[in-house]
């Protein structure tokens, strides 16, 4: 499967400016996973990245928002915003096109990437060996508390 990746490296999320939003508007659109490795900045830059980009109706989101301890700070933003594409009708909490994973303990240095490496690896793999979300969180490193929240309006069944 052809796999097409965009990397953007910040020095801290909640301080890029508009030349950041010209990237990723159009890259977070189409994307269908968005992981983010980096400090959680007590959520001001996790929450900073739920409000940047472009949400797309009736476009399947896996998200990944891994720092320290960001399952605590992740705000409603993301669903919000997926409630306002979708119409609250359709999609009255803002999970059924959207899964977000987060940690809920320390992020370190190490074993950022490692969370990253499971979900990109499944996704590419998606299509001929499926996994569950819980043979997915048994990967992860043991040092981390990895939630995964949106999954439960999930169709799709391994």
């Amino acid at each position: 499967r052809d796999v097409k990746i965009d990397i953007i490296v910040v020095q801290v999320m909640k301080s890029v400016g508009a030349d950041f939003d010209t990237r990723y508007n159009p890259i977070s659109e189409e994307a269908d996973m968005i992981l983010y490795n980096g400090h959680a900045g007590l959520g001001q830059n996790v929450n900073a990245l739920a409000r940047k980009g472009k949400v797309a109706a009736n476009k399947y989101q896996l998200v990944l928002l891994n720092g320290c301890q960001t399952f605590a700070y992740i705000d409603t933003t993301l669903t919000d915003r997926r409630r306002e594409a979708n119409g609250a009708a359709s999609d009255p909490d803002g999970t059924k096109y959207l899964d977000i994973i987060g940690n809920a303990l320390p992020g370190y240095a190490n074993n950022l990437a490692a969370m990253s490496n499971v979900l990109f690896d499944a996704v590419v793999k998606s299509d001929t060996a499926p996994r569950h979300y819980n043979d997915l969180l048994s990967d992860m490193p043991e040092s981390h508390i990895v939630v995964v929240f949106g999954e439960e309006d999930n169709r799709f069944q391994p």
